[in-house]
This record gives C-alpha cells, structure tokens and sequence, in this order.
C-alpha cells in the first residue's frame, strides 16, 4: 500500500529547470542620481538611467553551465587563502615560583585572632 504524496505516486509533479527569457539589455544606472534620490536639491536631480548595456546571463542560465562538473564548477574563485591560517602552537611555560611559600605558613586556630 503506497501513501499519497510518495515519489512513485501518481500526484507527485516532476518539473525540469526553467531558465527563463533575459531581456535584451540592461539599464546603466547614474551613480550621482542614486545619491540624490530622497534628497531636497537646490537644483534638478539628474536623470537615474544613463543609457543601456549588453545583457549578461543571469540566474539558473548561470547555474546550469556546470556540465559534468561538480560543487564549485562554472564560477570563477578570486583570492583565496587570504590572512587564514592555523594559530601557532603555544609556547611552553617555565618553572613557576612558589607565591604561597614567600608569605610563610598558614596560622590557624585561636593564637590566630588578635
């Protein structure tokens, strides 16, 4: 007896990777005009689209190029290793002095209260 909702059941969808349409370009955006948004000027703000790029690949498009690679393939890692690395060992400790011993023995008892 197979539970609904089960791989092998019949309800179960099987959708493949959509990859969607890229538009044709891509608006450049005013850096000066990104500034001034929200801003009271004593002037006219200067337009938000400067013009248009080429469209570069976006999303799953980007995320299926992997082929026959594994994690990691497809993409391009810049500066690794970095400042990282392994602590030092620490150093070891000499021969300490024995603090208690300079004050002198302990005094118990009533020849202790004054």
């Amino acid at each position: 007896m197979k539970k609904s909702g089960d791989v092998t059941s019949k309800v179960v969808k099987k959708v493949g990777v959509q990859y969607g349409k890229n538009s044709s370009s891509t608006n450049v955006i005013n850096p000066a005009s990104a500034d001034q948004m929200g801003q009271a000027v004593a002037f006219r703000k200067e337009p938000l689209v400067m013009g248009t790029a080429a469209q570069v690949p976006l999303g799953n498009r980007i995320a299926g190029n992997v082929g026959k690679g594994g994690p990691g393939t497809g993409r391009t890692l810049y500066g690794q290793g970095g400042t990282q690395s392994r602590t030092p060992a620490p150093a070891p400790v000499g021969p300490t002095r024995d603090t208690m011993a300079e004050f002198g023995p302990e005094i118990s008892g009533p020849s202790r209260r004054r």
